[in-house]
């Protein structure tokens, strides 16, 4: 990845907007450097030198501009906060599965858990801020502002922003377009094979891309594994039926795969754990029963195992079951996250700034008379963001 951004550097230095000390690193808590890097012109130049191969790299840097537009844009919806915020979380969790389901080490092959966690806790701390502190400020706001008109002999004729009536429905429609357009973005990079081998992606014979298990951290393997001699202790018992009823509810020939030779139970060598758990499918009318411990399956919460679905690969159709209804599905009209960005290509100013402020307030204020998730108040505007807290005297702190 940093050869790629070496290259990018010494072809497009102007229309990147990059400084060399930005690639050749000497300080890693160089914020400027990490914003000027995650620009859309960054991406839009690596696109240009090698569509296909930098396709990663645009991915993650895409993912880290999300996040920083959902902290720093001040002019986003609810919605649109929301979204932003939650692919990033989204992407993370599924590129950390898969790099487990690949067998690569998380250490050399991943951003470090503590970066990780940072992503998944800064976008549950947004989303649950814009929920409920945003409402609170809002309704201070209000209450003040009304005051103020009291004092008045005629209210200012001022336009304010409008919050949206239902706050949650705002919030997770953005949460559901953003993983939507993760899906889609995971479809492309060609991780979607191993995500639905994990149990956790599942694509339907409709071609869409269900999101079957998020935020689950379980991980199942219901590849084919490698065929097991079905020469065991089982059918070699004497009086055992194969293929007749059996009694014992633990019984090894009660797993599906066991039929298959593939039952780590019809291996004398398999240590089997103290408990035996054993997770059925979900899909109405089949019986079909596995060890946990034959898919891979880790639960680390009794509630985690309850809450898991489960369809065996013998049924196609999962988006139609009336219990799966409301999980999200990425349809071949979504986009994925690099598609938004090809959409944006060419409209990037090319003579950006070469140096700015880190949380510097964008020129808004000057576009409209109260712009987005401002409040007015003594005749000054505030971004919501920042008015935490009005002082008797009429001055934010």
């Amino acid at each position: 990845m940093i050869e790629d951004l070496m290259r990018l550097y010494e072809a497009n230095k102007l229309k990147s907007g990059l400084w060399k000390s930005d690639i050749f690193v000497r300080d890693k808590q160089n914020v400027a450097a990490a914003l000027r890097i995650l620009q859309p012109e960054v991406r839009e130049c690596l696109s240009e030198w090698n569509k296909d191969r930098s396709q990663a790299i645009r991915v993650y840097l895409k993912v880290g501009h999300n996040m920083l537009r959902a902290y720093t844009d001040e002019n986003l919806t609810v919605k649109e906060r929301s979204k932003l915020a939650w692919s990033s979380v989204c992407f993370v969790r599924l590129w950390k599965a898969w790099v487990e389901m690949s067998n690569y080490p998380i250490e050399s092959s991943f951003i470090s858990l503590q970066t990780y966690n940072d992503i998944v806790l800064a976008g549950h701390s947004l989303i649950l801020k814009t929920n409920f502190c945003m409402l609170d400020m809002l309704d201070i706001c209000g209450r003040i502002a009304k005051l103020d008109e009291l004092k008045l002999k005629e209210p200012p004729v001022v336009s304010r922003t409008s919050w949206p009536e239902f706050v949650e429905d705002e919030i997770l429609s953005g949460i559901k377009e953003a993983e939507k357009e993760v899906l889609k973005t995971i479809e492309g990079l060609g991780m979607l094979p191993l995500l639905a081998a994990g149990n956790i992606l599942r694509l339907d014979d409709s071609g869409d891309i269900l999101y079957i298990n998020p935020g689950i951290e379980a991980l199942a393997d219901i590849r084919d594994a490698s065929s097991i001699p079905r020469s065991n202790a089982f059918d070699r018992e004497e009086g055992g039926e194969e293929n007749g009823d059996v009694d014992d509810d633990d019984d090894p020939r009660h797993c599906h795969l066991f039929q298959k030779g593939t039952c780590k139970y019809a291996n004398p060598a398999f240590k089997a754990p103290k408990t035996t758990h054993w997770i059925g499918c979900d899909y109405p009318g089949c019986d079909n029963w596995f060890h946990e411990s034959c898919l891979n399956l880790k639960f680390s919460t009794d509630s985690e195992r309850e809450t898991y679905a489960f369809v065996c690969t013998s049924h196609g159709n999962v988006k139609g079951m009336e219990q799966y209804k409301d999980l999200v599905a990425a349809t071949a009209s979504d986009i994925s996250m690099m598609e938004e960005d090809e959409q944006n290509e060419g409209t990037f100013h090319l003579k950006r700034r070469r140096r700015f402020n880190y949380g510097e307030k964008t020129s808004a204020a000057s576009q409209c008379s109260v712009p987005p998730n401002y409040v007015e108040y003594d005749g000054e505007f505030y971004h919501i963001a920042e008015f935490f807290f009005v002082s008797s005297a009429g001055k934010s702190v």
